[in-house]
């Protein structure tokens, strides 16, 4: 449902239902060695999650935008630990798994804002709040509040040059009812040069994930807890030319909902 409250205001409201079905690794009973400690095995029994989702997003002078979501299912899924100390005589094993039948409750805001600053420096920003509810058998009631942004920057240069720089921030928090990850940021830089009256000659050097990061997972199920975390620092570098040819002519087609006007 949309609504124009007057001219640059805007208003959509949605409410939708959708399945959520599994995929067919995580049904497969078969066992697999990780390590000499781990085993990897699917559940069979794992049923396919109904997710509904309500959203109020609006929109300003066709240029900001706010959006408010609240989600809700009865039978989410989540990844799963356990001991058992049947499989091996000498020692017990730690089992990963799935498991289904969790309630899940989630909200979030959103803001996407662009800012012009000068005729050379364009500007786009964009944040999230999250809070995420869970409800299990075992361990109750949990929740967690997380929070990411971005931000972009657009620079004209002299030469035709076009350049940009994107810092991105995810904060650490739950992913699911058993699990939690850490925190993640991301840093690229790019330069981009277009040659031809057409621009359809194009040079771009990027270099992307300059920042390091330590990558932290946390599976907690009752008595058994796995805690695994990488340290990684891999910047990449990729120089790209594009030629892009045209041929024809383009006719543009009216859409249908304007057609009577």
């Amino acid at each position: 449902m949309n609504y124009t409250i007057k001219e640059g205001h805007d208003l959509h409201f949605s409410f939708n239902k959708r399945i959520n079905y599994i995929g067919y690794y995580l049904l497969l009973p078969l066992k697999y060695y990780t390590s000499r400690y781990n085993i990897t095995q699917g559940n069979p029994d794992l049923k396919p999650n109904i997710l509904y989702n309500v959203s109020l997003n609006y929109g300003l002078l066709g240029k900001y935008y706010f959006s408010a979501n609240y989600s809700w299912s009865g039978n989410a899924l989540s990844d799963y630990n356990y001991s058992d100390s049947t499989m091996m005589e000498d020692y017990p094993v730690i089992v990963s798994t799935w498991k289904d039948g969790i309630k899940r409750q989630s909200f979030n805001m959103n803001g996407y804002i662009p800012i012009t600053f000068t005729s050379w420096w364009s500007n786009v920003n964009q944040g999230n709040i999250y809070w995420n509810g869970y409800q299990t058998e075992d361990m109750g009631n949990v929740s967690n509040f997380k929070y990411g942004f971005f931000t972009q920057h657009d620079f004209n240069l002299p030469f035709g040059v076009k350049s940009q720089v994107l810092y991105k921030y995810n904060s650490g928090g739950k992913s699911s009812a058993y699990v939690e990850t850490g925190s993640y940021h991301h840093l690229g830089v790019s330069l981009q040069k277009s040659f031809l009256k057409d621009e359809s000659l194009r040079f771009k050097l990027e270099a992307n994930n300059l920042l390091y990061n330590r990558s932290d997972r946390t599976v907690r199920t009752g008595q058994t807890f796995t805690h695994s975390y990488d340290y990684k620092y891999h910047p990449t570098f990729q120089l790209t030319f594009s030629y892009t040819i045209n041929k024809g002519k383009i006719k543009k087609l009216r859409q249908v909902q304007d057609s009577d006007k």
